[in-house]
């Protein structure tokens, strides 16, 4: 939704981005998770996979906590004093003056920022950074428990290599720090979902698969809709590239590209055009894939 606010959030999104992109803890998206976790090697078996994700985030963060936090992380740029305080004006204009209307009568939104805002994300990253180097990389008690800590935004994949009750007695420390910020957490020895990835663990060693929602339905675009046929014929060639991107192993992956070939069939595409982007996707240049091996996915 636009907005008065909407040039000034696009600036400032610019202005703090290169920022986010330097946190610790950073995921920039599927593709850098599973590099990200290509690096690392195990050496216990003894560990729980766990993701957290921060209950509504963007509307949680209090107004002058976030403005602290953004003063902060500016005082690294460079800029002159001026510009700072022009901009953290700006973003107090954004974060203050944000008016909606419901059933009839209008409300300012006296905490958090808007989830349609530009700069929203890059905002709500930096908060979550502050946060982390507050009570997550400081703390000696449950640190030395983690063997990786990784964050998108709101949504964290790490591993655990303390006990179950030391697990949940993290959490309810970082539950505890901040009235607002409330975490959920979900963990398993074996398996968890991050993003659109299943993560396995076997042996000491990961894999990754595809994950889907059960909500999806999987309704790709119809081949006889009104779009150019250069859209038609990319999707599935889109779609096959992110699934080699994602399933690390061979068998894996031609199991999901045959369900995704079903899939595309049922909408009325074609077997060779699906043929075709599948042999395109196994021929293309060399990437890196899990376990430090190799794999044709075109990118």
């Amino acid at each position: 939704m636009s907005s008065v606010f909407q040039p000034i959030a696009v600036m400032l999104d610019t202005v703090l981005n290169p920022i986010v992109v330097c946190t610790k803890s950073y995921v920039k998206d599927t593709t850098d998770f599973i590099n990200k976790l290509n690096e690392i090697e195990l050496n216990t078996k003894d560990v729980f996979l766990c993701t957290m994700d921060v209950s509504s985030l963007y509307t949680s963060i209090p107004h002058d906590q976030g403005i602290e936090v953004i003063t902060a992380a500016m005082a690294d740029l460079g800029l002159p004093g001026g510009v700072v305080d022009l901009l953290l004006q700006l973003l107090g204009w954004i974060l203050k003056r944000n008016y909606f209307l419901f059933e009839g009568k209008f409300y300012e939104q006296s905490q958090g920022t808007s989830m349609g805002s530009n700069v929203a994300p890059a905002y709500a990253n930096l908060y979550m950074a502050h946060f982390e180097d507050n009570f997550v990389y400081n703390n000696q008690e449950f640190w030395p428990l983690i063997l990786m800590w990784l964050r998108y935004i709101d949504n964290l994949f790490f591993v655990w290599q303390g006990t179950e009750e030391s697990l949940k007695l993290f959490v309810d420390h970082l539950n505890s720090r901040i009235p607002t910020i409330k975490f959920t957490l979900e963990y398993d020895r074996n398996q968890i979902h991050f993003l659109d990835v299943t993560v396995r663990l076997q042996d000491g060693k990961f894999s990754t698969d595809i994950y889907r929602k059960p909500t999806d339905r999987i309704t790709y675009l119809n081949p006889h809709s009104f779009h150019p046929p250069s859209t038609i014929k990319g999707l599935p060639y889109s779609q096959m590239l992110r699934t080699r991107r994602i399933v690390s192993e061979d068998d894996k992956f031609e199991e999901r590209a045959e369900e995704m070939m079903t899939h595309f069939e049922s909408r009325g595409y074609g077997t060779d055009m699906l043929e075709t982007a599948r042999e395109k996707v196994k021929d293309g240049p060399e990437v890196k894939t899990m376990g430090g091996g190799t794999s044709n996915d075109g990118l």
